[in-house]
């Protein structure tokens, strides 16, 4: 209540001062929105309207304007995404698109930062090392609402999430409720051919008082759910060279640790680690060449002594990567090819026992993609790529698609793609806990996808509505094995997905602005889903002047959530979650042109409700976060 006391007289001290006569420094073109450029569809520049995808792009004013400094929060307004807490340690959120999700780590989602692969080889998803990724540096994110195999490979079977950074000379600095303190600076040096980066920050948090299920005592017990951490991004360019090194490295206390509650002893650490150098120069005419080696570090170690279980994990990963692509246009053809090789190795295996021979995996992949303008407002992509792993065989990934401008304001854009995603490491080690059973006779998964997508530009506005549907083959499952807690993973015969996204931006008048999105899911995978099948998010933002406040909203349905095997009548039993709406607002003001000061009230309802655990038997489910004030400050220097 004091954090609200005192953004009470914040917002009442600014409203005494006289508001300069400014110009609207917040406001946004709508149509300067649909010309942001997007290149995560093609791996070339293109807009909303030409892009052969259904995409989603929040450039940095966009970010600033709806008040988000978290990639996970800002999911929850692309149509499609859905986000939830999890037990696997405090950060943890797992995020999935129309509906498909397997385990908590995104790993149907591929994430790329700059062009670097975030992904673990170990778990398959993102969201173990990389739980907080913070948006401040960030120039552009693009959500690719669909398969991207044909380009990128495994993991981007339901979408692809492309972050793009940028350094400017700024500093920011956050202070919260239960002990929120976060500090940011950027520093850049040099022109847009020369030139070298800095960004930094780090932030600690106590956590909220919460009340966790403890499944082997059958009762609750209080917790935090505390955070610390901290993050370096250095880059440089000279002309057509490039490089890049980042290092994050956060502390995980108290809470659940993968489904166990010990306040003395839980801890979930992670660090993760990448370094890359690119070169990209011309070969003839308008042939370009881009050449990029990478090598990524990844750790997480936790620990655990619920009921004197004394539990403990950890994996290294080190994943060196080679890439080499070269791509043309000439007239009204347009076309690539690429070839990428990684080794991902496990090193360090304390979970499953370091006996098991599962230390590397060689991957090899060739891409090609071309595309030709028919005549004016009519443009045919094809795109295939295969990749061949050492321990499954190989998979081939098409994709097709027609982008069709019929009007000035309408585009009609029909597109088919397959995709795939690999066996984890995880899912597949030849081994088993009190709590897992591995499958090493996994195969890859494999999701055929239509979208036909319409989009129509309004009087200060737009329109987006996409139709999906999705086939998946072999589709992996997470199944009860041998004892009412243990889980094993299987390869299902055939499921699909079916479903509407739409979404809509207007700006009323000069002062008044609003977004929708809103995902209707119309052919679940399953009846019981530990996903919503309705998802509705929605901003009202007014500016004036210096001025600048956005409510949010959204809402997820009610979900189901599986809770293990029932050891007289051997079925599965599950645990109804009914629907949520969430709210928040942020005020920001412009002091002076370069200073501004925020606010930021998210859940200010104080709703209380409960997600889907990951441990199965789990019965009341993981409690979400409450209500959270915080006061920043952001200088541009």
């Amino acid at each position: 209540m004091q954090m609200q006391r005192l953004l009470l007289v914040v917002f009442v001290s600014f409203c005494s001062r006289s508001l300069c006569a400014s110009q609207d420094l917040f406001a946004l073109s709508i149509e300067d929105l649909m010309n942001i450029p997007i290149s995560s569809s093609t791996l070339r520049e293109e807009s909303l309207r030409s892009v052969p995808a259904a995409v989603t792009v929040f450039n940095q004013d966009q970010i600033q304007r709806l008040g988000f400094t978290r990639l996970q929060d800002l999911m929850n307004f692309v149509p499609g995404f859905q986000v939830n807490r999890t037990d696997v340690f405090s950060g943890s959120k797992a995020y999935s698109v129309h509906g498909r999700r397997l385990g908590t780590t995104g790993l149907e989602v591929l994430v790329l930062l700059d062009g670097q692969r975030l992904n673990s080889d170990w778990v398959g998803g993102a969201n173990l090392h990389h739980a907080d990724i913070a948006l401040d540096n960030v120039e552009r994110v693009e959500f690719l609402r669909g398969p991207g195999s044909a380009l990128f490979g495994s993991n981007a079977l339901m979408g692809v999430i492309n972050i793009i950074t940028r350094n400017e000379k700024e500093i920011g600095l956050e202070a919260g409720q239960n002990g929120h303190y976060r500090g940011s600076a950027q520093w850049r040096q040099g022109d847009e051919q020369r030139n070298v980066s800095l960004f930094a920050r780090n932030q600690t948090y106590d956590g909220q008082s919460l009340d966790l299920f403890r499944p082997s005592q059958n009762d609750t017990i209080a917790s935090h759910d505390p955070t610390r951490g901290y993050e370096i991004h250095a880059k440089a360019q000279w002309d057509g060279f490039s490089g890049a090194f980042r290092h994050t490295q956060f502390h995980y206390n108290e809470f659940y640790v993968i489904g166990f509650v010990d306040n003395d002893s839980n801890r979930f650490d992670t660090e993760s680690t990448y370094m890359n150098a690119q070169w990209q120069g011309p070969l003839y005419n308008e042939a370009t060449l881009f050449a990029n080696l990478s090598l990524s570090h990844r750790q997480y170690q936790l620990a655990s002594d619920e009921a004197g279980l004394g539990v403990t994990g950890g994996i290294t990963e080190w994943e060196p990567t080679a890439q080499v692509r070269l791509q043309d246009s000439i007239g009204q053809h347009r076309w690539l090819l690429g070839t990428e090789y990684r080794q991902p190795k496990l090193e360090d295996l304390i979970t499953p026992p370091s006996t098991i021979d599962v230390a590397k995996r060689d991957i090899f992949g060739l891409f090609g993609q071309y595309q030709y303008q028919w005549h004016q407002g009519v443009t045919l992509t094809l795109g295939i790529r295969g990749d061949d792993y050492s321990d499954f065989g190989h998979s081939i990934s098409p994709r097709a698609g027609i982008v069709y401008e019929l009007t000035a304001t309408d585009t009609l854009k029909a597109l088919y793609a397959e995709a795939f995603r690999a066996p984890t490491r995880f899912e597949s080690w030849p081994a088993s806990t009190a709590i897992l059973v591995g499958n090493p006779n996994l195969k890859p998964e494999e999701a055929n996808t239509y979208q036909l997508i319409w989009l129509r530009n309004l009087e200060q506005g737009s329109l987006h509505s996409t139709l999906f549907y999705t086939e998946i083959k072999n589709a992996i499952r997470e199944t009860p094995a041998n004892s009412v807690v243990q889980r094993t993973w299987i390869n299902d015969h055939k499921n699909s997905l079916s479903g509407l996204e739409i979404e809509w931006a207007q700006a009323f008048n000069p002062h008044w602005s609003s977004t929708v999105a809103m995902t209707q899911l119309l052919d679940e995978p399953s009846k019981i889903n530990s996903e919503a099948a309705t998802l509705l998010a929605a901003t009202l933002s007014y500016q004036r002047r210096n001025w600048l406040v956005t409510l949010r909203s959204h809402y997820q349905g009610p979900r189901e959530d599986t809770q293990g095997l029932d050891s007289a009548t051997n079925t599965e039993q599950h645990l109804r979650m009914g629907g949520r709406t969430l709210w928040d607002l942020h005020t920001q003001y412009e002091w002076q042109r370069g200073l501004s000061v925020y606010a930021t009230l998210t859940n200010f309802s104080d709703k209380q409700y409960t997600t889907p655990a990951n441990r199965s038997n789990n019965v009341l489910g993981v409690p979400a976060q409450g209500s959270h004030a915080i006061l920043g400050l952001r200088w541009a220097l």
